[in-house]
């Protein structure tokens, strides 16, 4: 009789472990877990957040945040105020300083230098002398004009920019320093 075993269907190979399947497996739980903390901290984080941003709201909404960018507006206020009063000031000082170099005897002065046949279109006074622009009917009345302001106590030295013809008519500047003006003093130096 030979050797049957009739158990043999029954039998179950042992099994072979797929080690690619179970490296699959642990690498999506460790996904899933990794997934699940990153999601429980960023919720934390989120919550801490919004608390922080709870409590700046209110800090922002309060009184005393209130009063303080009340007084900042009230400072801000008196400063531009201030600020239109200070450039008033420095106008006037500029005028006030500008008519104290200006002096009316300088147009008598002028008036009694100037011969009939010249004529001024522009008088410009400040602290470095007297630029005066107009227009004659020769050259000889403008430099007796010239001559005339350099023979003048009040006047230092004169001299004649430009003379040009325009159609019969001559425009002139010349430019007078004053005794005692900042140009005097320049050429005193």
């Amino acid at each position: 009789m030979s050797n049957y075993n009739f158990f043999d269907p029954y039998i179950v190979p042992p099994r072979r472990i797929n080690y690619k399947r179970v490296l699959a497996f642990l690498f999506f739980v460790t996904l899933a877990v990794t997934l699940v903390l990153a999601y429980v901290v960023m919720q934390q984080e989120v919550t801490k957040l919004e608390d922080e941003k709870s409590k700046l709201n209110h800090y922002i909404n309060s009184e005393k945040v209130n009063q303080q960018l009340k007084e900042v507006e009230r400072l801000d206020t008196t400063i531009a105020s201030y600020n239109e009063t200070l450039l008033l000031l420095n106008v006037v000082s500029t005028i006030d300083q500008n008519l104290a170099i200006f002096d009316n005897s300088i147009l008598e002065m002028i008036d009694r230098t100037m011969p009939n046949e010249v004529f001024i279109d522009t008088l410009k006074v400040n602290q470095n002398g007297i630029n005066i622009l107009g227009s004659g009917n020769s050259i000889e009345s403008i430099a007796l004009f010239n001559h005339r302001l350099l023979i003048e106590d009040t006047i230092n030295n004169t001299k004649i920019v430009r003379i040009e013809n325009r159609d019969g008519v001559y425009s002139y500047e010349i430019i007078a320093v004053q005794r005692g003006g900042a140009l005097d003093e320049a050429q005193k130096n």
